[in-house]
């Protein structure tokens, strides 16, 4: 057995990172398709007094087809179906580009819309911009679309944006939401005014953390935490939202048996529930469960929440196969790190089966090298290993160039590998 570690090895850990799904928040969805399709219905009923000339019916059939884009994508985001969703929102964009122009508030919930499906499906750049692009015309009414623009500072913030680009805007909205918490103090603690109040602490410990204030924002976020679970039926999502939010500012500043409770208290709250958008839901608990395990190297312990949410995938009326590839290929690692060749293997193969599907080159040469990885460090199967080894060295080449780190660390395996005796 040969004992070198090749020196991207030595960073497999990170690579467990690479199925990142932001958090489902679809009710803030809500928000933005109300607001759609009332002034979809607004635009229908003003299209319908106009004389029926051919460019009157033209725009009534846009504004059919812009509700119907904005309810399909809707439906096929809830179903975890991001390609689809990500399809009809460009569609409802275009149209709505064509009805509202291009400073229209609900262009720029379109913007919005097609920046957090991206964010979901991992294409940073993207997302990014059109996130800015939503800012910049829904920042123009901020009582309005003030979940929207914190959601976005939020999301600019996970994706690497610099946050003092929007600091005034930032300080502005903090202001504001204090004032508004002033008055909600005075009134009477019945549920509805308990929720307002859980709402704007769970809003301004999300500022506070992009202020850069752990202390301050963990503060507010268990104030609102308060809030919720002293109503006396308080809705599974506010709670589920607020354990998540908890969960994940300490999983952020590496305090992970703090963020581990708070990702349980969140899967608690769907014990019971059964819907596609609590499975959903389940599966973001879950996957960050098994993620914290990972990097607490608790491994054995990360396989469950894995395997759940795994199941959770395979069964979803609109199975999604980049996120299935990726969680195959997470376990796989896990199984690396727990020395379980053959397991390792199994599942890599089985990443295999979906990333042919997916088509993502740069990735399948990432499952070569591990499935090489797996054979040569676990079964000392040098055959296998070099056959795996060399394909991933190929696409390394075309897609990374000759003079990459990786595919310069893929040659040096290779020619330790030759080096080995043949068995006889």
């Amino acid at each position: 057995m040969i004992r070198f570690v090749p020196r991207n090895l030595a960073r497999a850990l990170s690579l467990c990172k690479s199925a990142n799904l932001a958090r489902h928040q679809q009710f803030f969805f809500k928000q933005e398709f109300s607001h759609f399709q009332t002034l979809a219905a607004q635009t229908r009923r003003n299209l319908s007094s106009s004389p029926h000339s051919e460019e009157a019916d033209k725009r009534r059939n846009e504004a059919e087809a812009l509700k119907f884009s904005l309810e399909k994508g809707k439906a096929s985001m809830m179903k975890g179906d991001y390609t689809s969703a990500e399809k009809l929102f460009e569609q409802a964009l275009g149209l709505s580009l064509k009805l509202f122009g291009e400073s229209g508030q609900y262009v720029g919930v379109c913007y919005y819309s097609l920046g957090h499906i991206l964010s979901l499906k991992g294409e940073k750049r993207e997302s990014r911009e059109y996130y800015l692009k939503a800012y910049d015309i829904l920042a123009q009414d901020r009582t309005k679309y003030k979940n929207h623009l914190l959601q976005i500072e939020r999301a600019l913030s996970k994706l690497g944006h610099d946050s003092k680009l929007r600091g005034k805007d930032l300080k502005d909205t903090k202001q504001k939401l204090e004032e508004e918490l002033v008055q909600l103090l005075d009134q009477e603690k019945n549920d509805e005014v308990l929720v307002k109040i859980g709402n704007i602490y769970n809003s301004l410990g999300t500022i506070s953390q992009q202020e850069g204030s752990l202390s301050d924002g963990i503060k507010f976020k268990q104030r609102a935490l308060e809030c919720f679970e002293k109503v006396k039926a308080p809705e599974a999502l506010n709670l589920f939202f607020i354990y998540l939010d908890l969960g994940t500012f300490y999983k952020e500043n590496k305090l992970f048996p703090e963020s581990l409770e708070y990702l349980t208290k969140a899967l608690g709250t769907l014990k019971n529930a059964e819907s596609e958008k609590a499975e959903g839901l389940k599966f973001i608990a879950l996957h960050n469960i098994g993620k914290i395990h990972i990097i607490m190297k608790n491994y054995e312990k990360a396989l469950e929440p894995f395997e759940q949410a795994i199941e959770i995938k395979e069964f979803s009326p609109i199975r999604d196969e980049g996120v299935l590839r990726s969680l195959y290929h997470e376990v796989g690692m896990i199984y690396f790190f727990l020395k379980n060749g053959k397991k390792s293997i199994q599942y890599f193969e089985k990443a295999l089966e979906f990333q042919q599907k997916a088509g993502d080159e740069n990735f399948l040469a990432r499952i070569y090298q591990h499935i090489g990885e797996s054979y040569l460090f676990l079964e000392a199967d040098f055959a296998n290993s070099k056959k795996y080894f060399e394909r991933a060295l190929k696409l390394r080449k075309m897609y990374q160039g000759a003079d990459s780190e990786e595919t310069k660390s893929l040659e040096n395996i290779l020619q330790q590998i030759e080096k080995i005796p043949s068995k006889k």
